[in-house]
């Protein structure tokens, strides 16, 4: 029996010697990396809640949660209000575990209704992503700003705006 034992070992061994004989010797590793997932977040966008005048700085928040996990999401938000982007991008700060926060001042030249969104960059442990619900903001033409007096044309004016304004 001794003589079937080695004989089946020889084999086992010559083909493990053989398995490492088909390594390339340029370096190459002819096995694939493993891919690291990036941890999902969820992205949420306010703004103080009331009206905004024209020129007026209307804060812009936004907090990023991580979806599992204690790590805290680091990286850059970018505001977009209608679309379009507002302001420059926000580095997060630490906020909480596993949160990150940020905010910015933009004034908005145009009034009207918007909508707040923002992106985030994502960074070496948490994917990019998006914010799901858009946040509705107003910007409004503040009347003392254009009515310095209260003389009859300027009330005039003033309830002509009141009507046209929703």
């Amino acid at each position: 029996m001794c003589p079937e034992r080695v004989s089946v070992m020889r084999r086992t061994v010559f083909r493990f010697a053989l398995m490492l004989c088909l390594i390339p010797a340029s370096g190459l590793n002819p096995f694939p990396a493993f891919s690291q997932t990036k941890t999902p977040v969820y992205v949420n966008v306010s703004t103080a809640a009331g009206t905004w005048a024209v020129g007026q700085d209307v804060l812009l928040l936004v907090t990023v949660v991580a979806s599992q996990g204690s790590l805290t999401p680091t990286g850059t938000v970018q505001f977009y209000g209608n679309g379009q982007p507002s302001g420059s991008p926000v580095t997060l700060a630490a906020s909480g575990t596993g949160v990150g926060g940020g905010e910015v001042a933009v004034p908005f030249s145009t009034p009207g209704s918007y909508t707040l969104t923002a992106t985030y960059s994502g960074d070496a442990n948490f994917a990019a992503g998006a914010s799901v619900y858009p946040c509705p903001f107003t910007v409004e033409i503040d009347p003392a700003t254009i009515l310095p007096t209260s003389s009859p044309a300027s009330l005039t004016l003033l309830r002509a705006l009141r009507r046209a304004t929703p």
